[in-house]
C-alpha cells in the first residue's frame, strides 16, 4: 500500500514539476500536495497518516488539503484540469482503469448549472433508493 502512495507521489511530483516533501510554500508545491491528498483518498484505502507519511506531512495537513481541493477546483479550472490529468495517470499506473463516473461528476460539478445539479442529485437519490429496495427483496 505504501508503494502505491509513493508511486502516486512520484506521478504528481513529475506532473506538477515540484517536490512535495520540500519545505517550500510555493503555490505549485501546495497544489501538488492537494492533488496528491485527494487522489490518494479517492483511489486507495490508505489512512491519512500513511498518506502524510510518504510526503512527510501530518495527517491533519492531508485532511485540510483534500477538503480544500474539493472547494478550489470549483473556481480554478487550471487546477481542476491538473487534478484530472494526475488522476488519469495514477489510475492507469495502478491499473484502476480510467476515471470513474463518481470522480468525473465530482471534478466537473461546478460546470453544471444549478438546475442540472438539482436534477442529477434527484436522479442519484432515486437510483440509490431503487438499489436499496432491490437488496432487501
Amino acid at each position: 500500500m505504501i508503494d502505491d502512495l509513493r508511486n502516486i507521489a512520484d506521478v504528481v511530483n513529475t506532473a506538477m514539476n515540484c517536490e512535495m516533501s520540500s519545505s517550500s510554500r510555493k503555490r505549485n508545491k501546495v497544489n501538488a500536495i492537494k492533488i496528491y491528498s485527494y487522489i490518494c483518498r479517492v483511489i486507495t484505502s490508505s489512512s491519512y497518516e500513511d498518506i502524510g507519511f510518504v510526503i512527510n506531512k501530518h495527517h491533519a495537513n492531508i485532511i485540510h488539503h483534500e477538503k480544500d481541493l474539493e472547494n478550489i477546483i470549483q473556481q480554478d479550472q487550471h487546477l481542476n484540469d491538473a487534478t484530472k490529468y494526475c488522476m488519469r495517470l495514477c489510475r492507469d499506473m495502478l491499473g484502476k482503469g480510467s476515471i470513474n463516473h463518481k470522480d468525473n461528476i465530482q471534478l466537473n460539478w461546478h460546470l453544471l448549472s444549478l438546475e442540472q445539479q438539482k436534477r442529477l442529485s434527484r436522479s442519484v437519490i432515486r437510483y440509490v433508493g431503487l438499489n436499496k429496495r432491490r437488496e432487501n427483496v
